[in-house]
């Protein structure tokens, strides 16, 4: 295989990756952005598929560079790796999409909460254009004190429900915001 056809591959190749990689953390939009932060099944399959992708990418990759003895854990490395880009950049767009969008500070209720080692995660309940949604988000800070049915407070934007963020967990306790 000749240099200049080597090096197209090679660039083709990273090209597409970085493009999938951007389209998962949400720093490049296909449609609106309250689409892509609304949380289903859809979405998860699209995130999967994203992941497949690359690692099909780098299959074949492999084998037009025809690149030998590499393990097939290798192709599911370079998907793995972007995960640490992905997820703090997806959330670190949606906390920049709710402060730039007209947004509001609404009471939410607790209906459920969950503890894990490094953070926890609590569902709640708000009203987002006169009817009740719910939402679930996971924070860093300790939920010990919280418990169901207490009010939090969270930012959500004017025009999507899908974008919000936890503002305050005990809006009771002054100098506790997060």
């Amino acid at each position: 295989m000749n240099r200049t056809l080597n090096i197209l591959i090679s660039v083709v190749y990273y090209s597409l990756i970085i493009l999938i990689v951007l389209s998962q953390s949400g720093d490049i939009l296909w449609n609106d952005a309250c689409s892509f932060y609304k949380l289903s099944i859809t979405t998860y399959y699209k995130s999967i598929g994203g992941w497949a992708l690359m690692a099909f990418l780098g299959y074949l990759y492999v084998k037009i560079k025809k690149i030998k003895d590499l393990p097939l854990r290798y192709y599911f490395l370079l998907p793995l790796i972007t995960l640490l880009y992905t997820v703090p950049s997806y959330s670190k767009n949606l906390n920049l999409l709710i402060e730039y969008k007209p947004h509001k500070v609404k009471p939410a209720i607790i209906y459920d909460k969950s503890e894990f080692k490094h953070s926890d995660s609590c569902s709640f309940e708000f009203e987002f254009n006169g009817k009740m949604t719910k939402s679930i988000k996971v924070t860093r800070r300790r939920l010990k004190n919280l418990k169901i049915g207490d009010t939090i407070l969270i930012k959500v934007a004017d025009d999507c429900k899908y974008m919000n963020k936890i503002h305050d967990l005990f809006p009771s306790q002054p100098g506790n915001q997060q």
